[in-house]
């Protein structure tokens, strides 16, 4: 009988040990399983590998295709360097000067506040009539609106602004003042270096401000389609 109450009573306190050990392997099980969800959680750092794909944001490194668009700023800088460094003319019949270039720079269209015209012509808008001073001494203009013979004499002279640069080299763009000047700032940044300080006027330095320049924005307004020919007019020898 005795026996039989010792081995009920540890066989009670067997299974009440149990149960604690039970309880606590089950209290551990659920934080070890979380540790493993935290492997999930490690998992769906595979997911971050899936980050890896977010390496397909290295095709956003494509976005470097869009420094291209930076290329308006640093970039595009440099596009325009080499654009005009290297000119390949859209047209292999020449423009002529007279017919061609001059119309453009000697117009003296004013436009209005709201759409001003890309008339270089204009008055006091450096090269109307009067001409604006172009250095700032006071001694120099250019006029657009003398004769054309007159003004293409004048363009293929020495600049002021950059002195040793020609305002237009014939047959070579890349060495012509004048296309950097109506490709905006960007474009004179490509020959800052040519421009000593104090040679210009403008509110633009070093090189002064880009042509036409009517909108005060600093920047140029005359037309794709004009910019080109006057381009393919340099390149293709500057002829009357």
């Amino acid at each position: 009988m005795r026996h039989g109450l010792t081995s009920a009573c540890c066989s009670l306190a067997l299974v009440s040990l149990c149960a604690v050990f039970s309880s606590c392997a089950s209290s551990e099980t659920p934080s070890s399983g979380t540790g493993g969800s935290t492997g999930t959680g490690g998992s769906t750092g595979t997911g971050g590998s899936t980050g890896t794909g977010g390496s397909t944001g290295t095709g956003g490194s494509t976005g470097t295709g869009g420094s291209t668009g930076t290329g308006g700023g640093g970039g595009g800088q440099s596009g325009i360097c080499a654009m005009l460094t290297n000119y390949v003319p859209t047209t292999t019949t020449a423009p002529s000067f007279a017919t061609d270039i001059y119309p453009i720079i000697s117009n003296t269209d004013p436009g209005t506040a709201s759409s001003p015209a890309p008339g270089c012509g204009q008055t006091r808008i450096c090269h109307g009539n009067p001409a604006a001073s172009i250095n700032l001494a006071g001694t120099k203009t250019l006029s657009f609106v003398d004769p054309a013979a007159t003004v293409k004499t004048a363009l293929l002279a020495a600049s002021v602004g950059a002195p040793t640069m020609k305002r237009v080299d014939p047959g070579h763009v890349g060495t012509s003042f004048m296309a950097y000047k109506l490709y905006g700032l960007a474009a004179l940044a490509c020959v800052s270096s040519s421009c000593p300080p104090g040679t210009t006027v403008g509110n633009s330095r070093p090189c002064g401000d880009p042509m036409p320049n009517v909108n005060g924005a600093g920047t140029a307004v005359l037309t794709d389609a004009d910019r080109s020919k006057i381009l393919d007019w340099i390149a293709l020898g500057a002829h009357d």
